[in-house]
């Protein structure tokens, strides 16, 4: 391995991160000032955590307060969670009847197993809307609807079975794999292998990232509305601590050098970085 690339690629990457944590920091500045104050997390536990076996999944995501003219808990937990939450609420001087809204993001029982200590509140679980027995029609599902005939470009960065699983959902999108494009059976040729990128649109291209196999793409994406460009990745990038892990990447990589300079031409590109993964599990 090249150090001298490495080490222009960490420099790099330390940057990208104090500049995330600036735009975090003003993010929250923005949504205080906007009447919310600060969320305060009641629960935060690991939302995925295998055991030995396959089969045991624990489940325990975040139960969360946001605190402002109506105050709003988004997820309840699990049903063996009642106490963390009432003791959560009453460290805040609250009780289960000053809750306004209770927001439940799906419907599985790590979300819901507390919903009937909010009996005052009006609940929101996936899209049902409802107080007490009344239920309210709402068009979550109308607004912007979006059905697989309807994309119109799938890229997948490589060939590999996670990332390939679900292409024949899109029978009538323009696929893009690794350096191949085709619509159906019909493949047109493009110099990815040249550098060159393939635009789809004025703030929208794919271009070559070899390295993680030998023809992987990443789709980078322009003035976007956090500001700056936004790269998907895929494997180019394992997930946040390969940044200083480098073996997370570089042990399921074809071409390491390849790829550690795709790396690091993203890296000047990019203000933010999709990875395959957000963190390591």
């Amino acid at each position: 391995m090249n150090s001298k690339f490495w080490q222009e690629e960490y420099l790099l990457a330390k940057s990208a991160r104090i500049t995330y944590r600036r735009e975090w920091v003003n993010f929250i500045h923005k949504y205080r000032k906007r009447a919310w104050f600060v969320s305060e997390c009641l629960a935060e536990k690991s939302l995925a955590n295998y055991q030995d076996k396959l089969s045991d999944l624990k489940a325990c995501g975040s139960i969360t307060l946001l605190k402002g003219p109506h105050n709003v808990l988004v997820d309840t937990g699990n049903p063996w969670d009642k106490d963390l939450i009432l003791d959560g609420l009453q460290s805040m001087n609250l009780d289960t009847g000053d809750i306004h809204y209770v927001v439940c993001t799906n419907g599985h029982s790590d979300k819901i197993g507390n919903l009937n200590l909010f009996t005052k509140a009006l609940q929101i679980v996936s899209g049902d809307v409802c107080s007490r027995d009344c239920y309210y029609l709402h068009a979550f599902r109308q607004k912007n609807e979006l059905t697989p005939e309807k994309i119109e470009y799938v890229v997948c960065t490589h060939g590999h079975s996670d990332h390939v699983g679900n292409l024949n959902l899109f029978p009538h999108s323009i696929h893009i794999v690794s350096f191949d494009i085709c619509v159906g059976d019909q493949y047109s040729s493009h110099g990815f292998a040249q550098g060159i990128p393939y635009e789809i649109d004025d703030y929208v291209e794919v271009i070559p990232t070899p390295g993680h196999t030998g023809s992987d793409v990443s789709v980078l994406v322009r003035n976007t509305d956090i500001g700056g460009t936004v790269a998907i990745t895929g494997d180019l990038f394992e997930c946040f601590e390969d940044l200083e892990n480098p073996s997370l990447w570089q042990d399921n990589s074809e071409k390491p050098e390849t790829q550690e300079q795709s790396r690091i031409d993203v890296l000047k590109m990019a203000d933010y970085i999709v990875p395959w993964a957000w963190k390591n599990v």
